[in-house]
């Protein structure tokens, strides 16, 4: 009820989001202070070059670095609340990245379907999303297909996130941040730039983070999840000629954690194995209630590390560019070298059920070589090549099974590695026509190739003996009879070739507004799923995805400088839609016939007066299957509840069922102040409520993976320097302290009994900030 209430205000107060938005600082403040209240143009690269938001014919929404400085917002997955239908969210040893309800899912087989990229750079990995932001610029939401330009793997959109760059006047900043309720975090950042000579400069930033958990383990009589964290970038840019530009970054990071915030969310208890579940799990933890509404953690012991991880990434950059009186020649070239490593206690109880380790190391080089025309002619374009490989290697990922929750004796080990090489070369071209004054064209394509190389090793080691495969039958037998896990060595290759293009056509009707209709497309390669437990040809393999999408936008700045609006109206089908499930054991893959996902975007921003800002967004979103015949059957799903067998095998139809992450309505509403109290001080207020109505968190449509409606409150007050130099508030997120489920799943071997994983509860926190 709260969360329509919030968004029946959302609709009345704004029409329309800024989910984010750039706040004045520094001289564009005492540019529109001078003029009367204005708002700060924003500046994106939605199309390979910076371009103002209002000008660009794609939906994008633009995060400023000083936003999720302000708000506290450490990544992806906490910014994601407040940005209408964008879903992040981390469970298990999966990223789940969503843009209108397009994603991938569970599956370390699949591509991402919303790209993420770092100054141009394509962060192929997904674990690199869990990354904390870093001195970070802006952060970009590109929604819907974007293939012309950024390639395959932004079929349902893109993040795109610019560091700071170096600067030839010296300057830096700290912030300080100390939670004092809810939280444990404790964080360090800044950064400092400024020239070396007066064709060179540099910047460093660095951040280190701890915390103890914001939530509370019955069992251990610990908080979790503990995290530590520290992180680094040195960056240069230099200008040896008056043409020529070079930039070049290096960043480097460590993450270590130490249990997470999942607990059973769930049960069902008309069900025996179910109700021996439960007897067992409050022999070792009385205080365990099955209740997914308290904020508490229910792993065992993280000093055994049942529950523990460890992340390395470095990541390299380099940009040249020459720039010629008619066109500008870019080369950009990348490197990423991540390794991770995560044990989890799959079943999130004290019980030893399921144990789970994955072992991972990933390499990545990338270049890009492109041309950008003057962008002030009548026809301008932008053209060029792409190559990226990537090398990923999965070794001894295991999974320890205790089946006696089942009522046997025998301990499973089934143990997969995997070594993929993948190699992606493509070619694009974007141009620009004026046709008419007013009116413009524009078309694009990329044309692109994938290969495919994967050796997939999967063996059942004998007890205690670490990965040895066993020979013993009844340890044999029992794999492939209660978790489906035969041992298997297998090689495939595969490779794929698509065009996709694009076409926009764009009309001026006045100064400061834009009209534009666009048709784009989009294409994610295949693969092999390598978490399969048992080979079959006819599984091991899944389709390449694609994707058609047709937008209408208007945007339009008001009363000058003051306001600007922007409205989008989409509809994107996907066919042969890659989808990972849960058996009850493992994730398995498959595509389903076709989905569709359409609605409308809004955001607004007006600048009332000097100091005061207001603004919001709101979204209406329809994601469903189209047609999905033989989806999986979720656990202890009947025939009277859908589940047929048909063939040999169970399934049902999902045709015109909503897709995960896809709330019918979503959006926030935002308001900024700043205003003088005397003494050279500024009283400082940001206030956000954030809604969205309900939505799924699996793909089988399992009525027990339903979240309801929820309102977050989020507020900033404090004071600070008149001139900027310091400031110190008190931050606020989840005021209400609502219980917001993200990810989850059935506990492996106990069909009716659920895991949840958990956003962060009420946390309250002191910033202090300095600046030079």
């Amino acid at each position: 009820m709260l969360a329509h209430c919030a968004l029946a205000a959302l609709a009345a107060g704004a029409i329309a989001p800024a989910a984010v938005h750039a706040q004045q600082t520094g001289a564009d403040a005492a540019d529109a202070a001078s003029e009367g209240p204005a708002l700060t143009e924003i500046i994106v690269t939605a199309q390979k070059r910076a371009q103002s938001l209002q000008d660009v014919p794609v939906s994008v929404q633009a995060v400023s670095g000083e936003s999720l400085v302000n708000q506290g917002t450490t990544g992806l997955e906490a910014l994601s609340t407040s940005v209408p239908t964008l879903h992040v969210s981390y469970g298990g040893l999966s990223e789940q990245l969503f843009v209108r309800g397009v994603g991938s899912g569970s599956s370390a087989a699949f591509e991402q379907s919303v790209g993420l990229f770092q100054d141009g750079i394509s962060m192929g990995v997904a674990r690199l999303s869990r990354l904390a932001f870093l001195d970070t610029e802006q952060v970009e939401i590109l929604k819907g297909p974007q293939s012309t330009l950024f390639g395959k793997s932004t079929i349902g959109g893109a993040i795109n996130i610019t560091s700071g760059q170096p600067r030839f006047t010296l300057e830096g900043q700290a912030v300080g941040l100390v939670d004092i309720d809810g939280g444990t975090r404790r964080s360090l950042e800044g950064y400092v730039t400024g020239p070396l000579s007066d064709r060179v400069a540099a910047r460093l930033a660095v951040k280190a983070s701890t915390s103890d958990g914001a939530f509370f383990n019955s069992y251990t009589d610990k908080r979790a999840p503990e995290e530590k964290s520290i992180s680094g970038r040195f960056s240069l840019l230099a200008n040896p000629t008056d043409n020529l530009e070079l930039f070049a970054s290096v960043q480097a990071s460590r993450a270590t954690s130490f249990g997470r915030s999942a607990q059973i969310g769930f049960v069902d208890t008309r069900f025996a194995n179910v109700n021996s579940f439960v007897a067992q799990v409050r022999a070792l933890d009385a205080d365990e209630d099955f209740t997914a509404s308290r904020f508490r953690s229910a792993g065992r012991n993280p000093n055994a590390c049942d529950e523990c991880g460890k992340d390395r990434a470095v990541i390299g950059t380099f940009r040249a560019t020459l720039d010629f009186d008619f066109a500008k020649i870019v080369s950009l070239t990348g490197y990423i070298d991540s390794k991770w490593r995560e044990q989890i206690d799959a079943d999130a109880t004290p019980l030893p059920i399921v144990n789970t380790f994955l072992n991972q190391s990933t390499k990545q080089f990338s270049q890009e070589l492109r041309i950008e025309s003057d962008p002030n002619q009548r026809f301008t374009y932008i053209g060029g090549i792409y190559f990226q490989n990537m090398q990923i290697d999965s070794i001894d990922s295991c999974s320890d099974f205790d089946l006696g929750v089942l009522g046997r004796t025998t301990r499973i080990r089934g143990c997969t590695t995997t070594y993929r090489d993948e190699s992606t070369m493509g070619v694009f071209a974007q141009g620009t026509f004026e046709f008419a004054p007013g009116f413009r064209l524009t078309a694009g394509g990329r044309y692109q190739t994938s290969d495919r190389n994967i050796h997939n090793i999967r063996v059942v080691p004998a007890p205690g003996t670490g990965t040895t495969p066993s020979t013993d039958p009844v340890v044999l037998a029992t794999a492939a009879a209660v978790l489906g896990q035969r041992p298997f060595d297998v090689k495939r290759s595969s490779g794929e070739s698509k065009f996709t293009p694009s076409v926009s056509i764009e009309w001026e009707p006045y100064k400061g507004g834009l009209l534009y209709g666009s048709y784009r497309t989009g294409f994610k390669q295949g693969g092999f799923d390598s978490s399969i437990a048992t080979f079959s040809d006819a599984t091991y393999q899944f389709l390449p995805e694609t994707a058609e999408s047709f937008e209408l936008g208007y945007k339009t700045s008001l009363f000058g400088r003051r306001g600007r609006l922007n409205v989008s109206a989409f509809s994107s089908t996907f066919n042969d839609l890659q989808l990972s499930s849960f058996n009850g054991v493992g994730f398995t893959v498959r595509n389903a016939a076709k989905a569709r996902s359409r609605g409308v975007e809004a955001e607004a921003e007006f600048a009332v007066a000097d100091g005061v800002t207001i603004g919001g967004n709101l979204a209406y979103l329809d994601a469903y299957y189209v047609s999905y015949l033989n989806a999986p059957c979720y656990a202890n799903q009947t025939a009277a509840l859908g589940c047929v067998t048909t063939g040999g095998s169970r399934g049902q139809d999902l045709s015109g069922h909503t897709l995960a992450y896809s709330p019918n309505w979503s959006g926030s509403l935002f308001v900024n102040l700043r205003q003088p109290v005397g003494g050279g001080l500024v009283a400082i207020a940001d206030g956000r409520v954030s809604a969205r109505t309900s939505q799924e968190y699996g793909p089988d449509g399992d009525p027990n993976r339903i979240t309801g409606g929820v309102a977050l409150y989020d507020l900033r007050i404090g004071v600070g320097d008149a001139d900027g130099r310091w400031e110190l508030a008190l931050v606020g997120k989840n005021l209400t302290n609502e219980y917001v489920p993200s990810f989850g799943f059935n506990v492996p071997l106990v069909a009716g009994a659920y895991t949840v994983q958990v956003d962060q509860p009420r946390i309250i926190a002191v910033q202090a900030k300095a600046r030079f």
